[in-house]
């Protein structure tokens, strides 16, 4: 009778012992997330600070009413901002033409310094409904970033952008 009990209470331990090792695995899981997603958000601390949109260039609103002129056409001007406290490093930017996801790179810079804005004229063959101004950039700590006029900001993998490859179609000005 005392075997019986014997190993009952060593089949509780062992029940215990793994249970607290289940237990033990699954907070440890836990914890390691949280580290994962508190070290994503100070790396992207920096790339949030940059801000890409389109802007509308129009002439001067004031004109002289002697003169009449054709009402001017608007330009569209691509803006990078860098807001942190750091520089970013190999600016580029695309325009996806929405054309088999086929991305046209229109410029590039080595180096956009803190509170130092970035502009460029869209080009006249990316100017339509389909646009999307795409900016990849490099951060202070080496990471690769894509911003997008939507607001998006991920990390770029694979030397490509959203899957996209960036060696179609290139043409650098500066």
């Amino acid at each position: 009778m005392w075997e019986v009990v014997g190993a009952l209470g060593s089949a509780g331990s062992a029940l215990l012992a793994a249970t607290a090792g289940f237990v033990a695995y699954r907070l440890y899981r836990i914890e390691s997330e949280r580290d994962r997603r508190t070290e994503m958000q100070l790396a992207r601390q920096q790339a949030a600070s940059v801000g890409v949109w389109i802007r509308n260039d129009v002439e001067p609103l004031f004109r002289d009413e002697d003169e009449p002129e054709p009402a001017p056409e608007p330009e569209l001007t691509f803006v990078a901002a860098n807001m942190s406290t750091l520089p970013v490093y190999r600016l580029s930017v695309h325009f996806d033409l929405g054309q088999d996801k086929a991305l046209r790179v229109v410029t590039q810079r080595d180096v956009l310094l803190p509170g130092e804005r970035f502009e460029t004229q869209v080009p006249t063959e990316v100017d339509g409904e389909r646009r999307r101004p795409v900016l990849t950039f490099r951060d202070n700590a080496g990471a690769e970033w894509r911003r997008d006029s939507t607001g998006y900001l991920g990390l770029v993998s694979d030397g490509r952008v959203n899957g996209y490859g960036l060696e179609d179609e290139s043409v650098a000005d500066g």
